[in-house]
């Protein structure tokens, strides 16, 4: 995938970990922490020339001039919910359409964050914090 220069990579800590050559997780589920490879984002960024961005509890992103940023929020559950990640890099794709990837990217992780936060207050479950979680992207 990386032949075709893709201008934002994303994915959680051990998927971003292992693009680098290192330690990787069981599928798409993490087994490290986000904060454990924000110097990983940093390199990769220079080195594949795209926004990186990580994401878990606090999502870290970076591009290759440098410009580094981090959000926070969202809710604990997210990473319960099939697709968001997936979600959350179309979301960051569409941006693109309309402004720098590093803008894209950093406006689709707030975007996600608030919806998190917004659904995780009014719901109880995983179930209704899916449904929730999605309604609450509409209505941004």
């Amino acid at each position: 995938m990386l032949k075709y220069k893709p201008a934002i990579i994303r994915g959680n800590a051990s998927e971003i970990s292992a693009l680098a050559g290192g330690e990787g997780g069981s599928g798409v589920d993490s087994t490290l922490d986000s904060s454990e490879v924000v110097d990983t984002v940093k390199q990769l960024a220079v080195r594949l020339d795209a926004v990186v961005a990580v994401s878990g509890q606090v999502d870290y992103l970076c591009d290759p001039a440098g410009r580094a940023t981090s959000v926070e929020g969202g809710d604990a559950r997210m990473p319960q919910v099939t697709g968001t990640g997936c979600s959350l890099g179309a979301l960051s794709a569409g941006f693109c359409a309309v402004t720098d990837p590093f803008t894209a990217a950093r406006a689709a992780h707030a975007a996600f964050a608030a919806a998190g936060q917004r659904a995780g207050a009014r719901t109880t479950g995983t179930g209704s914090f899916a449904v929730a979680f999605v309604d609450e992207l509409s209505a941004l």
